[in-house]
Order: C-alpha cells, then sequence, then structure tokens
C-alpha cells in the first residue's frame, strides 16, 4: 500500500500527508526556535528508564542544584492509569518495551521503518538526540 491519510495538527493548521511528517514537521519547529531562543535541557526517556538516578544527577547539576533525596524508581505508571493514559507503562513493562531490541519496535511493519529511516526530517533529528537506526 502507498495510500497516506492526511494528518492535521489541530483545527486550521496544515495538512501533512503522513503521521510521521506531521511529526517532524512539529518537532522540527520547535527544534528550530529552541536552538535561537530557548536554553533548555532535553532528556531521553530511555536514558531516565535504565540509568535514572545518574541522568537525574546530572541534570540537577547542570541547573545549579542537587538530587535532595534518595532517588526511587516509580513503579507504576507516572501518568495514572485512566481516561487517556490507560494502559500506560509501568517500569517493569517499559524496561520490557524499551530494553529489548526485538519487542522495542513491535507494533512497526518493516514498511513503517523503511519509511522512517528514508525520512530526512527524521534522520536529522534521531541524529540530534543520539538514536541509531533499527535494524531491519
Amino acid at each position: 500500500h502507498d495510500e497516506t491519510a492526511p494528518v492535521q495538527l489541530f483545527s486550521g493548521g496544515k495538512f501533512h500527508d503522513t503521521l510521521l511528517d506531521a511529526y517532524n514537521y512539529w518537532y522540527g519547529e520547535w527544534e528550530a526556535e529552541r536552538m535561537k531562543k530557548y536554553p533548555h535541557l532535553a532528556i531521553r526517556y530511555e536514558d531516565l528508564l535504565f540509568h535514572g538516578e545518574e541522568v537525574s544527577r546530572i541534570a540537577c547539576e547542570c541547573v545549579g542544584g542537587n538530587l535532595t533525596a534518595d532517588f526511587k524508581f516509580e513503579s507504576d505508571s507516572a501518568k495514572g492509569s485512566e481516561g487517556l493514559h490507560e494502559g500506560a507503562s509501568g517500569l517493569v513493562k517499559a524496561l520490557i518495551q524499551y530494553g529489548n531490541p526485538t519487542t522495542r519496535l513491535s507494533g512497526f511493519t518493516a514498511r513503517d521503518l523503511s519509511y522512517a529511516r528514508k525520512n530526512n526530517a527524521t534522520a536529522k533529528l534521531m541524529k540530534e538526540y543520539a538514536y541509531s537506526d533499527p535494524v531491519l
């Protein structure tokens, strides 16, 4: 299938050919603006998941603070489990999902991954956040 379904980010907003194009537009615009105007600290979810205490300590020091309490992982979903967050991952589910290369990409087809790999905007964001290409 080479069919696409137009995606609109918000009412009255620009239409995009695919969800990936919408994502790249949204985050690409944010990246361009933040580079010009806003000092910030971006932390990848996986880094918090696998190196939470170390990343939290470094982040605190980066902004002039210090960890003030013993570090503790939250085992339940930090977002709760109701409404939009119903079925959200807790710590163990997230470790299983993201820690295993064979399950990390579950839900994506080879076509999805191939399309993402060929998309220049995606490649730029992946490089910016030090992600490697998934194995197809």
